[in-house]
């Protein structure tokens, strides 16, 4: 079943969970004793981000996961034989053996540091919707956005799997899918398939004053 380019249904939590139990996630990447693996928008998030890898990657590409955080993905790529960069602002002890290169910096000041078209692979699971917002305002999708497609190859993806919110005037730290994918298409990326917007049996949680919140997975590409 795809996973990309649509809000993350109740359905796509079992196509999820059979692809962790096929590749043994939990147990090679579960080793934390304050775990999040059996969080369901965490592991949906991490999951997808490396299912949409697993339908793009190559051989010998770079990869840049932007606020790696102390989820596996990063390190999953990475033992895959992968050469990957982990940024995030904070330290974070992981448990995790790979080779990822972790780097400390704010992850939007670490893009304008970097090459131009240096990148096969940005990988963000839940991080960018976290940057430079405010409560009438995100501007963070939108640098990350024009940064990513400068330093991606001709050819390269920006994988994300986001929270979001529903209701399509939302504003402030978490917005809907279709101003993210909006905000992309005008950054200079496209989608590599028709998104679905559908909320129907959309996975949902109360984040109090956050309001409700789902999952949508994203694929962009720069062409």
């Amino acid at each position: 079943m795809n996973i990309s380019n649509k809000i993350v249904t109740t359905n796509d939590v079992s196509t999820v969970n059979n692809y962790i139990k096929n590749n043994n996630l939990r147990k090679e990447y579960g080793n934390r004793s304050d775990s999040l693996w059996y969080k369901e928008d965490c592991y949906v998030k991490w999951a997808s981000c490396l299912m949409m890898f697993d339908e793009v990657k190559s051989s010998s590409c770079k990869v840049v996961d932007l606020g790696v955080g102390d989820g596996p993905v990063a390190h999953v790529i990475s033992n895959q034989g992968f050469d990957v960069v982990g940024v995030d602002l904070s330290r974070v002890n992981h448990p995790y053996q790979s080779l990822v290169v972790m780097v400390l910096k704010d992850a939007i000041e670490f893009l304008s540091d970097y090459d131009d078209e240096s990148v096969d692979i940005f990988l963000d699971s839940c991080s960018v919707t976290h940057f430079n917002f405010t409560s009438n305002s995100n501007d963070g999708w939108e640098s990350v956005f024009k940064s990513v497609k400068r330093i991606l190859k001709p050819g390269g993806y920006f994988l994300v799997s986001s929270d979001i919110r529903f209701d399509e005037d939302a504003k402030g730290e978490f917005i809907c899918p279709e101003v993210i994918v909006k905000t992309a298409e005008d950054c200079g990326l496209t989608v590599t398939s028709e998104v679905e917007y559908n909320r129907d049996d959309a996975i949902k949680r109360n984040e109090g004053h956050y309001g409700i919140l789902g999952v949508a997975n994203f694929c962009f590409k720069k062409t």
